[in-house]
């Protein structure tokens, strides 16, 4: 990191910060700089030619991209990242998305190179990670869609054949019970308010407990058309993986397919998404019902997205209904 971004006191060697190396200086460069929210609202300029600014799109967590002119018209771009919700636990997602990142770069999943953790916040005041920058664009729903979901399908495919190893484990979630948050003390009141919020509640209640899976895939658990870098052809990269988590494919298969529907692609774009990943799984998908009903919960848990996506939400609850036979 400190050879990137070529700061002060480059001649002292690195110092340790929770197992990972971490440039000296980097905390100056951050205080003659700035990278915290109320500062980066502005590109800066400082003398060694770098540049920080805020990384496009809408992020729960801060996110800017570090430009540095290493010499001649030659640029190195990083993405800085920070976690700051305090009621999340942020040193457990920058550990969860740095180990991600390291095994998806293993497995050759186009994904960001994995460069600095900070998992203690020591340096920025909150835990942050540091990762390369890959260039590309989110997927245009209504232009791209049928190579989308081509493309989607293959992805997803790779990214569940990447191997975990015991000792991942508990960096990562248990998605099979994360994915399922609001079953843990009954109906809750977003359930309760929408019209079919009680009816899917037991509906998913009673197929988790019938459901076993012994699958251990990696999954994204938040696999949508803005968590892709896009090229216009083929994704290029897949982003944000603070939620990374072990457990049912078909986790990841049910929640690509509500954003198919939710973004105005529509059905027929969703059952080809799944038709291309069973051929490149080679396999057919287990327990889509129960993961689709899941997935449609998340909508209802947040009112303002719930409200755009309202008649795409229906109709993707009444097609995980019959799939269901609810």
């Amino acid at each position: 990191f400190d050879s990137d971004i070529q700061v002060q006191q480059r001649q002292k060697p690195a110092i340790q910060c929770t197992g990972f190396l971490v440039p000296p200086g980097f905390r100056q460069f951050d205080e003659d700089y700035g990278f915290s929210r109320k500062r980066a609202d502005q590109p800066r300029y400082p003398a060694d030619g770098a540049t920080v600014v805020p990384a496009p799109g809408d992020h729960y967590n801060a996110a800017y991209v570090i430009s540095v002119r290493a010499g001649g018209d030659a640029v190195t771009r990083l993405v800085l990242k920070t976690y700051e919700n305090p009621d999340l636990d942020r040193e457990a997602k920058a550990r969860r998305e740095f180990r991600a990142l390291q095994m998806l770069r293993e497995a050759d999943v186009p994904t960001p190179e994995p460069i600095w953790l900070d998992d203690r916040g020591a340096l920025l005041g909150a835990p942050a990670i540091a990762s390369g920058f890959i260039d590309g664009v989110e997927p245009n729903c209504d232009e791209d869609a049928v190579a989308y979901a081509t493309a989607a399908a293959a992805m997803l495919a790779r990214i569940h054949r990447t191997a975990i190893c015991d000792s991942d484990m508990p960096i990562l979630m248990d998605g099979n019970a994360e994915c399922v948050w609001f079953l843990k003390a009954g109906v809750p009141d977003y359930m309760h308010t929408h019209p079919h919020g009680e009816l899917l509640w037991h509906a998913i209640a009673d197929m988790h407990a019938q459901t076993t899976s012994t699958s251990r895939a990696l999954l994204h658990t938040d696999f949508w058309t803005g968590n892709v870098l896009w090229d216009g052809r083929d994704i290029v990269a897949v982003l944000d993986w603070e939620e990374a988590a072990y457990g049912d494919p078909a986790i990841d298969v049910a929640y690509c397919r509500m954003d198919m529907h939710l973004n105005g692609m529509g059905s027929a774009i969703a059952d080809q998404f799944l038709r291309r990943y069973e051929e490149a799984a080679g396999r057919p998908v287990e327990h889509l019902a129960l993961w689709e009903l899941a997935a449609a919960v998340r909508p209802m848990h947040d009112g303002e997205w719930e409200h755009e996506c309202r008649d795409e939400l229906l109709g993707f609850i009444a097609d995980a209904r019959r799939r269901a036979g609810i």
